[in-house]
């Protein structure tokens, strides 16, 4: 399989973390990651465009969210299916505060 970038170990982490998690933000990849928003956006596009990851908007004026494709979870060897994903399973940024 092509890979998104020329690090295939972070694809795979990268993709993995998305892909246990379900759904997730930019910023809890760059956390997870460890990585800078430019790197990470970088990785998380690379990834898209090869089919491992997608990005979802799900609510008006909040982030956005990720989530592995079929391909993605196979990428990663991870027996899950592809995360159900609804606009309530996404809590606004409003009612954590």
């Amino acid at each position: 399989m092509k890979t998104a970038g020329r690090n295939k170990s972070r694809d795979r982490e990268l993709v993995e973390f998305v892909g246990r998690h379900g759904v997730v933000t930019v910023e809890q990849v760059m956390a997870a990651m460890g990585a800078g928003r430019t790197a990470s956006y970088r990785r998380i596009a690379a990834c898209m465009e090869i089919g491992l990851l997608e990005r979802l908007a799900l609510l008006r004026n909040e982030p956005t969210v990720l989530r592995a494709t079929r391909d993605g979870l196979n990428y990663a060897e991870l027996g899950l299916p592809v995360a159900a994903v609804t606009p309530g399973l996404v809590s606004p940024r409003s009612a954590l505060r």
